[in-house]
């Protein structure tokens, strides 16, 4: 039972991974023009906070806002997949 489980997932996930992968080919040119290096340690440090027990959402909020990463009309969006990847690869 497991097993069908931990398959089930990867499964999942895959098909999940290859949708967001093709979304982001399709629409590369609508992208937000942000650094992927600012954002992953905005990411990184968040995600820390978030294991502390101090939680995540505020944070990347302000970070991302002070850092000019994302629009105000598009930051819910971005907070959706970073967070959730690392809770995804736990075990």
């Amino acid at each position: 039972m497991i097993a069908f489980i931990w398959i089930s997932l990867a499964v999942l996930t895959a098909g999940y991974s290859l949708v967001l992968i093709n979304d982001v080919v399709k629409h590369k040119d609508q992208l937000e023009n942000s650094s992927w290096l600012k954002t992953g340690l905005i990411g990184f440090v968040v995600n820390f906070f978030d294991v502390l027990g101090i939680g995540a959402f505020a944070p990347q909020t302000a970070l991302l806002k002070f850092s000019k990463q994302t629009e105000d009309r598009c930051c819910p969006a971005p907070q959706q997949w970073p967070t959730r990847f690392p809770y995804w690869c736990k075990p």
